[in-house]
């Protein structure tokens, strides 16, 4: 309760964090930022790191019963890492030798909010000790907010890594990778690709965080007047056929753009069918997330370049929080794993490198 109060009374404080980065982010902590107001946060950060680092050390308490866990993901896409994540989660918890019982339920990114309300809803009645969710739309602000007011399971948000200011009470974990310094490698990826200015579109995922996070933060530290413009935009619903038809339009609207930054894996391999089917592959296009799908994309020179998430870091530290709940110990309220640019140019093995790191525990079939 204590943390709790302490993050509403440095509310005011931290709006001056980070102003100019774009619209509704000033709701948020900046992951670095949380880190360095909180130093004895910044220390469990480093502690997780290393668990997830380290081989697994087996439960040291003894369960009187599995624990119940209800997981809901917006899985269904072509995006590998709701699936790799969850996979890695469940390898990790049986390396600790924790015993549970999950209930899992993946849904659409963007348009499945009544399926989500209806599976939070019977979460609440079945009361599972976690349950893991996700943040990025004012419906699921409304729906996480009713849920930590009912409900006593524990809730950890992924794929979101800055701390929502205004919340009196906080979920127990936000975890993913972060957006902002994902964005930041790609905005430095365009700056030496067009060192002597660019004319840019740019293809949000749906309206909400993920968008806000990606696309606007990196319209924000990329756009300027005199030698990068943006020529366009466009939301998208999230899928590879939506990110399609947009570029469509953008280059419709524009075809002397030098590239589309495109804010999730389907629509940028939604734009990279559309320009191949105009003849158009001169424009660039880059991918987010670094999965399967990006990573065969960027060997065959159709996508620029992406940022990586070391996927299983993820599900790894899900399970080690875990892990350390139950033995009573301190966890930190927000972590972060790695991340890492991959271009078109790197080597072969390098890539082959990061992804045997990357899916350590998730191979899928």
């Amino acid at each position: 309760m204590t943390r709790q109060l302490t993050l509403l009374s440095l509310y005011l404080f931290s709006t001056l964090v980070w102003s100019n980065a774009g619209n509704n982010l000033n709701d948020y902590w900046q992951y670095e930022d949380f880190l360095s107001v909180y130093p004895a946060q910044k220390t469990l950060v480093a502690e997780l790191a290393e668990a997830v680092s380290s081989e697994p050390i087996r439960l040291s308490s003894t369960q009187l019963k599995p624990i119940s866990i209800t997981v809901i993901y917006p899985g269904q896409q072509v995006s590998d890492y709701w699936r790799r994540n969850l996979k890695a989660f469940e390898v990790r918890l049986d390396k600790l030798n924790i015993k549970y019982e999950l209930n899992q339920i993946f849904t659409r990114p963007g348009v499945d909010v009544d399926q989500q309300r209806i599976a939070l809803n019977e979460a609440l009645i079945h009361k599972p000790d976690y349950i893991v969710f996700t943040l990025d739309s004012s419906e699921h602000s409304e729906l996480i907010q009713d849920l930590l007011k009912r409900s006593q399971s524990k809730l950890i948000l992924q794929n979101i890594t800055t701390p929502v200011k205004s919340w009196l009470k906080q979920p127990f974990l936000y975890i993913g990778f972060d957006h902002i310094s994902g964005t930041r490698m790609l905005v430095d990826y365009f700056k030496q690709a067009f060192p002597k200015g660019s004319r840019y579109s740019l293809l949000y995922f749906t309206e909400g965080y993920v968008s806000s996070m990606r696309g606007n933060v990196f319209n924000e530290l990329f756009q300027d007047p005199k030698n990068h413009k943006l020529s366009s935009f466009k939301y998208t619903d999230a899928t590879r056929a939506s990110g399609y038809a947009m570029t469509k339009d953008l280059v419709s609207t524009d075809p002397k753009i030098d590239f589309i930054y495109a804010c999730a894996t389907d629509i940028a391999l939604g734009a990279v069918d559309a320009l191949e089917e105009m003849g158009r592959q001169d424009i660039k296009v880059n991918g987010w997330g670094g999965g399967d799908a990006e990573l065969l994309a960027i060997q065959k020179n159709k996508l620029a370049a992406t940022v990586m998430r070391l996927n299983d870091d993820i599900g790894i530290a899900m399970a080690e929080v875990i892990k350390s709940d139950i033995e009573g110990r301190d966890t930190p309220l927000v972590f972060s794993g790695k991340l890492k640019l991959i271009t078109f140019s790197d080597n072969p093995t390098t890539i082959k490198r990061l992804k045997e790191q990357a899916f350590r525990y998730s191979k899928l079939e």
